[in-house]
């Protein structure tokens, strides 16, 4: 429908020369299809971007799972080494309370 009334407007100029009416109309229809070309270059980078983006978030989430798996392990492995420690403790402390029951017994 735009065609139609940018035909009729470019008619009623009263062009003497077709060749100029054709040549007008030409570059009209290139910068149609110029304009779809250059949308889809933008589309078809932002596809990219977002692919690359995309990548680099799982990446990262990868990197942090395996990060916390890591800190859970250390977590862990600390928790495992105070635990001798710690029973070393318990016992140090029944054995007191002992001495200390037999102390009172004699």
């Amino acid at each position: 429908m735009e065609t139609r009334q940018q035909s009729r407007v470019i008619r009623d100029c009263n062009f003497e020369d077709r060749r100029k009416f054709r040549a007008i109309r030409r570059s009209w229809r290139r910068e149609r299809t110029t304009e779809p070309r250059e949308l889809q270059a933008i589309l078809n980078q932002v596809h990219v971007e977002k692919n690359q983006l995309s990548e680099k978030l799982s990446r990262r989430t990868i990197i942090s799972i395996h990060i916390k798996a890591e800190e859970i392990a250390m977590d862990d492995y600390n928790q495992l080494v105070k635990e001798p420690e710690r029973l070393h403790k318990e016992r140090a402390g029944e054995v007191q309370e002992l001495v200390y029951l037999r102390w009172l017994k004699a």
